[in-house]
């Protein structure tokens, strides 16, 4: 048996493990190192500014945030053209905002002020650094996620010693890889490792999705710190639309100031494919239509587990912790403790005594986390509503002298009734599993319901044997729903199940659909005049040519067109939009 042991790990030549090396390290290097790593270290934190509900949330704080790192970042990578950025410097230095936004987003503002050619950059610099990582360990980050920051930071050093330019690092992925050598017998065999704190991800996630729900034109901030994580630079004249922004259309808000920059990309996208239709063998490209548009596409249901892309480009599940007031409650938190100490109750009476219960008693067990904070509703939801199904399983078998394999052994059945009855309680004790625990389906929605979980079983299946399209989290997720939806007994639980099943699945296409088209719309360039902008829908070569070189067939891409037929075959089930199938059609089209 081959025995698998960590050889050794690369360090970088530069190792930096607090602000006041960084000062030091960064002293007589060019400023414009300086305004590199300022700019990155804020980035790297910028998901940690979270949206609230209250009014003008949005406008105060978050945009502000994204307008100073977008300003540093743009300055450290066009430098040479400074002057065409020097004004939108000047004008976001000297921008009236809120001490919130300013305590909130400490590193972005000392990243912006790092950019002044005036200032002291190298201070500034370590005092964004400093400020991302105070930011970082007040989101509970684990020493372990500090140490990573800094060891992105040393990375970002090293190269520098290597002689790598200032813009060519500030335009490189924010997280990378940390190089690991294994030793396989007489091999030694290299595992990069992804870098990037799972909080800093699973914030990202979460703003991402707060900020698409709240429309406004949002994505196109999702949109460039995506690039950023990804480290995809765009043409100059698109990246410096984020920070060309005219002052008073800043004081005017977000819907106003992202629908500006939307606009501006739009139109230099539409100049691109002006000058695309130069080309001779585009010329022979036969039918210019309008694409439908992207909002042809459903939003995600609120109540069920819901999907973003993270920043390796695979869906995953966005966070769905209990609400920060439940989370908090003395007396929410101690039904937590006793789930917990129930269900390892639960799980240690064994496989013998549990049977068929045995797996589903241990998924939930794994579902309550150590912190309360770390839970996901709706998964918890879906894996208690499974053993409520099975507590009432066998209290219908005691109505009868026969022996019924839903039977379970008497102290099974009372131990899981304790925990059933401790779950009940405590779901409905948040907002969100409170809202769950009341759906209420009629027998023809329950019907259609079903008709969609079948519908959702190939799609699934191929996403199981598939690579670089999902997470395993998020297979789990939509996958552990349906199954539980195909045995869901007649009655409100088993209703429940399947109304949850038939959300998730639509989720999870959505999301896959939305990001596929949203892709192939941007880096082509469709329909983006207002009036008469088209896109080319021609199968073969010329085709080709004018799509894949600006569109890379991402997993998800490439998913939709290997799947198009299962694909087109749910939405219909489930959402009898015609629409839908034409963007499937639409995406493969592009692909020969």
């Amino acid at each position: 048996m081959l025995t698998v042991a960590r050889f050794w790990q690369e360090r970088p030549l530069v190792e930096i493990k607090d602000s006041e090396e960084l000062k030091a390290w960064l002293r007589g290097k060019p400023r414009e190192v300086a305004v590199a790593l300022a700019a990155r270290a804020a980035l790297r934190v910028l998901p940690i500014v979270q949206m609230d509900k209250y009014e003008g949330y949005a406008r105060n704080l978050v945009l502000p945030v994204f307008r100073a790192t977008a300003v540093s970042w743009a300055t450290a990578k066009y430098l040479e053209n400074d002057s065409e950025i020097a004004r939108a410097r000047a004008e976001a230095a000297g921008a009236p905002y809120s001490a919130y936004a300013i305590l909130a987003g400490s590193s972005a503002f000392a990243a912006l002020a790092a950019a002044d050619v005036g200032a002291d950059a190298v201070a500034d610099a370590a005092t964004a650094a400093e400020a991302a990582v105070r930011a970082a360990s007040a989101g509970d980050a684990s020493a372990t996620d500090i140490a990573i920051f800094w060891s992105a930071v040393s990375d970002d050093a090293r190269r520098v010693e290597e002689g790598v330019a200032a813009s060519d690092i500030a335009g490189s992925p924010l997280w990378q890889r940390q190089r690991f050598h294994y030793q396989f017998g007489s091999q030694t065999v290299v595992e990069l490792l992804k870098e990037q704190p799972d909080q800093l991800q699973s914030l990202w996630l979460e703003l991402k999705a707060a900020l698409v729900a709240a429309n406004d034109h949002w994505d196109v901030w999702t949109d460039w710190f995506d690039d950023r994580l990804a480290g995809r630079v765009r043409d100059e004249e698109r990246e410096l639309a984020y920070v060309s922004i005219e002052e008073a259309l800043w004081a005017e808000g977000p819907a106003i100031v992202n629908a500006e920059i939307k606009r501006r990309i739009e139109l230099q996208i539409s100049h691109a494919e002006l000058d695309a239709t130069e080309d001779p063998d585009i010329a022979e490209i036969a039918g210019i239509v309008e694409p439908p548009p992207i909002e042809a596409i459903p939003d995600q249901e609120p109540i069920a587990a819901r999907f973003g892309v993270n920043s390796e480009g695979l869906i995953d599940v966005v966070p769905d912790p209990p609400a920060p007031g439940t989370a908090a409650d003395p007396l929410q938190r101690e039904y937590f403790d006793e789930l917990r100490l129930k269900a390892q109750a639960l799980v240690e009476l064994g496989p013998n005594l549990l049977g068929a219960l045995n797996d589903p008693a241990n998924r939930f067990r794994v579902g309550l986390k150590d912190r309360i904070e770390d839970i996901s509703i709706t998964s918890l939801w879906s894996r208690g509503n499974t053993l409520r199904i099975r507590l009432k399983a066998h209290d219908l078998t005691m109505n009868g002298a026969e022996p019924d394999p839903g039977r379970l052994p008497p102290l099974v059945a009372e131990t899981l009734r304790d925990l059933v009855h401790t779950w009940n309680i405590f779901i409905v004790g948040d907002p969100k599993g409170r809202e769950l625990d009341d759906i209420r389906l009629g027998p023809q929605e329950v019907q259609a319901a079903k008709q969609v979980v079948a519908a959702a079983a190939p799609v699934i299946e191929a996403l199981q044997h598939s690579e670089n399209v999902a997470t395993p989290t998020a297979i789990e997720a939509v996958a552990e729903q349906t199954e539980a939806a195909k045995t869901a007994p007649d009655g409100i639980d088993g209703d429940q199940a399947i109304g949850l099943a038939r959300k998730t699945a639509g989720n999870i296409v959505i999301e896959m659909l939305r990001n596929a088209y949203a892709s192939v719309r941007k880096e082509a360039g469709f329909a983006l005049r207002e009036s008469r902008a088209g896109f080319y829908r021609q199968a073969g070569a010329s085709a080709f040519k004018v799509v894949a070189g600006s569109v890379a067939l991402t997993g998800i891409i490439s998913f939709v067109v290997s799947y198009a037929d299962v694909l087109k075959a749910f939405v219909i089930t489930s959402w009898h939009n015609p629409t839908l199938v034409d963007i499937i059609d639409l995406i493969v089209g592009l692909w020969p």
